[in-house]
């Protein structure tokens, strides 16, 4: 089905941004058990589908976890983005310090969140797969333009009261929020 014949018929057209780092940050917290991150994923892609016609999920995360997980994006059609880890060295007096690797997804995020505003305003519903509060003045931009949001995360692990708040609610009544875990 075409984006105009998606806006004729009156079906929400749905975009995702998911924050694979995010989600994948939360996994040591949870028991090996629960664990089945295909599953999730072919769930999540189901519960976009009851909000509306998906377009487009973009998975955003480092070279490792988008390489070990490339088979599973390419059966469920979602397309990965490569977000390097880049060196964030503070110069101290003689020597450098903090020297760590800065994750760059949120940025990236973000940067495509305003692609597709610019280019291709074309969709209805935008879920960010996060808890991070980081998202929210997207989020609020988002809603300012007459678009709904929701939101997908992890159970039991927080989620940004704020995020909680701005998800919109579905034709059922219910606050436009996914759980990926646990797996039921």
């Amino acid at each position: 089905m075409s984006i105009a014949s998606s806006a004729i018929q009156g079906i929400q057209r749905v975009v995702a941004l998911v924050d694979l780092e995010n989600i994948l940050f939360s996994l040591p917290t949870l028991t090996e058990e629960s664990v089945q991150i295909e599953e999730a994923f072919e769930r999540f892609s189901a519960w976009l589908g009851q909000i509306g016609d998906t377009k487009a999920i973009f998975v955003f995360g480092s070279e490792r976890s988008i390489f070990s997980r490339r088979f599973d994006f390419q059966k469920l059609m979602w397309f990965p983005i490569l977000c390097p880890k880049i060196k964030d060295v503070r110069k101290g007096y003689r020597f450098e310090i903090n020297s760590r690797e800065r994750d760059t997804s949120d940025e990236n995020i973000i940067r495509l969140w305003g692609v597709l505003n610019d280019m291709c305003g074309d969709w209805d519903v935008l879920c960010i797969a996060s808890g991070d509060i980081d998202f929210v003045p997207m989020a609020r931009e988002t809603l300012r333009r007459g678009k709904k949001i929701a939101i997908a995360a992890i159970e039991g692990i927080p989620l940004s009261k704020e995020l909680q708040e701005i998800a919109s609610v579905s034709k059922a009544g219910e606050p436009m929020i996914h759980y990926f875990y646990p797996v039921k």
